[in-house]
């Protein structure tokens, strides 16, 4: 499963110290997250993106690839064959 979070900044001053965190579900495990910007931890069951400062008319992207768990026989697999949640999935971007 694939989730995209999309952050504007639609006003005329500097957004400062932005947050972008979520409680995930026990059904979920993340496989992949990447963003435009920031710096991504994940503490299960808490995801973070700390994005810092949006510019006026800045547009940040943060896209997030799980694995759903079935109903107890194992997990769903989507979209092929995805490897395990391990921390070196999540990375730091520019």
């Amino acid at each position: 499963m694939q989730g995209r979070i999309v952050i504007v900044n639609h006003g005329t001053e500097p957004m400062k110290d932005i947050v972008v965190a979520d409680m995930l579900s026990d059904c979920l495990i993340p496989l992949r997250v990447e963003t435009s910007r920031g710096i991504i931890s994940f503490s299960p069951p808490q995801l973070t993106v700390r994005l810092g400062a949006i510019k006026p008319g800045q547009k940040v992207e943060i896209l997030i690839t799980a694995l759903v768990w079935g109903n107890g026989d194992g997990p769903v697999e989507l979209d092929g064959s995805p490897s395990w949640y391990q921390e070196g999935n999540l990375r730091e971007a520019n």
